[in-house]
């Protein structure tokens, strides 16, 4: 459970991390008239990997806590459950 969820934590946010980069170099004022000029640009003048930079620091602290909280669920669930009724459903 805690590669599944570190795998999956992992495999998402590399997925969104080009318009994560978008996204802080239109909020930081650059020079992009907007999302889609920014993600034409980018490419073409620092290379297509670019858009994943700062990825790596992102995972660094994402992965560990998706993984954690991933393989915990079912363990804590269990201990909430403790005196409720079998065949009732807990809610929060």
């Amino acid at each position: 459970r805690l590669a599944a969820g570190g795998m999956a934590s992992a495999i998402a946010k590399s997925t969104l991390a080009p318009f994560e980069r978008v996204k802080l170099l239109l909020q930081t004022g650059t020079k992009y008239k907007g999302p889609l000029d920014a993600l034409r640009r980018i490419p073409a003048e620092e290379g297509i990997t670019s858009l994943w930079r700062g990825n790596l620091a992102n995972l660094a602290r994402i992965v560990p806590t998706y993984a954690l909280r991933f393989a915990l669920l079912d363990h804590f669930r269990a201990i909430a459950a403790i005196g409720a009724s079998p065949g009732k459903p807990l809610t929060l």
